[in-house]
């Protein structure tokens, strides 16, 4: 069995940008869903798609997945978007859609 987890995981690490991106991915649960933005990737701007997935995941039923979008954030390397990521998309999709208002 441990054969098989094995391979999934290298499966899923290098296809992991259209993983993210697949319309299966929003019925994941948020323990899957975390263990595949820890996976490894060498496709380019895998962040970018993480961090995109889980604005998807939690929008997809927001009132219900929206106490895991902080842990699920954390697990995105920032160090690795872009400035104009952060600022453009980052930014403004985290204080609008996510953040309680004060």
């Amino acid at each position: 069995m441990d054969d098989l987890v094995k391979a999934a995981e290298t499966f899923i690490s290098k296809n992991l940008g259209a993983v993210l991106k697949s319309a299966d991915f929003l019925q994941f649960g948020v323990d899957d869903v975390k263990a595949m933005l820890k996976l490894e990737s060498e496709q380019d701007s895998i962040d970018e798609d993480k961090y995109r997935s889980v604005v998807s995941w939690t929008k997809h039923d927001k009132d219900q997945r929206r106490k895991h979008f902080s842990d699920l954030f954390r697990v995105i390397q920032l160090e690795n978007l872009s400035n104009e990521f952060l600022n453009d998309v980052v930014h403004k999709e985290v204080r609008f859609c996510f953040l309680k208002p004060i």
